[in-house]
């Protein structure tokens, strides 16, 4: 089964990767501010992290190995849960 996140109001299939880059460049223009679609990856990430949910699991869901999430990139998100 799969599941598209871009899609068209006027067609129900997914957008293409421009379409995609240009409506995050537009966004950013507007904010004055980088977005980017990967940054939605770091977002689900941290929510993930910040809820409990273990390391291993978002490791699982975000195809990186646990090291990876644990110690590189998504470390910061655990850290503030402590605090």
């Amino acid at each position: 089964m799969c599941f598209y996140f871009f899609i068209s109001k006027k067609n129900p299939n997914a957008l293409g990767t421009s379409s995609v880059r240009y409506n995050f460049r537009t966004v950013s223009k507007k904010l004055d501010f980088r977005v980017h679609p990967h940054i939605l990856r770091h977002t689900y990430a941290s929510i993930l992290i910040a809820n409990g949910i273990d390391v291993v699991t978002v490791a699982d869901r975000l195809g990186d190995p646990s090291e990876m999430v644990l110690k590189k990139v998504y470390a910061h998100a655990s850290k503030d849960k402590k605090m």
